[in-house]
């Protein structure tokens, strides 16, 4: 890649694909940064492009997960629909919820979210939904939920700014939370706390 490539392959929405979103290293490059590590990228025309991934290792055997100060940890039960294209945002995102105790089902556009929903709208108590997807976005998706009169609770994401998305999209946003890529795991808990109680 070019130098003026390079230096912003990890801006938000920056892409040289045609129908690209530009999100995918942005939320790598948080999620390596929520771990304590870095990330380094060297590229050159006609020689290939070198990515490296640095995170701290400790000595010491892991620990379970200090709750923040005050508040107890927080686990749940029961199903997610979580909703992505970005195949990285749906692993790390499916990994996060499991760890809360749910089980997690994934698709990666609206139409099929929906078809999936179809098929356990008894058992699923959330969806987490990306707004920018090919064939139906997010947005759609909770419209054609509402539509049907499903008001199970939605969490949307997005690297957009909160305001921005639902003043441009005129979202009703009863049972609607929103979170921001790339976010972190104490982010997405009190969210699906909000939500779900």
């Amino acid at each position: 890649m070019e130098n003026k490539v390079v230096s912003r392959v990890f801006d938000p929405f920056f892409t040289t694909k045609v129908s690209g979103r530009g999100l995918g290293l942005a939320a790598v490059q948080g999620i390596v940064h929520g771990h304590g590590g870095v990330i380094n990228m060297s590229s050159a025309v006609g020689e290939g492009t070198r990515v490296r991934i640095l995170i701290p290792v400790s000595g010491k055997q892991s620990l379970p997960e200090k709750p923040a100060a005050g508040l107890p940890r927080w686990l749940s039960t029961g199903e997610i629909l979580v909703v992505d294209d970005e195949p990285s945002v749906l692993q790390v995102a499916k990994r996060m919820l499991e760890r809360f105790g749910f089980d997690v089902l994934t698709a990666s556009d609206g139409n099929q979210a929906l078809e999936i929903f179809e098929q356990h709208k008894e058992d699923i108590r959330l969806v987490l939904l990306d707004i920018a997807m090919p064939r139906m976005d997010g947005l759609e998706m909770v419209d054609a939920l509402r539509q049907r009169s499903i008001e199970v609770p939605v969490i949307l994401s997005s690297g957009r700014d909160e305001y921005l998305v639902f003043k441009s999209a005129g979202l009703n946003t009863h049972n609607v939370e929103f979170i921001q890529k790339p976010y972190r795991v104490e982010e997405l808990r009190e969210k699906l706390r909000c939500a779900l109680e």
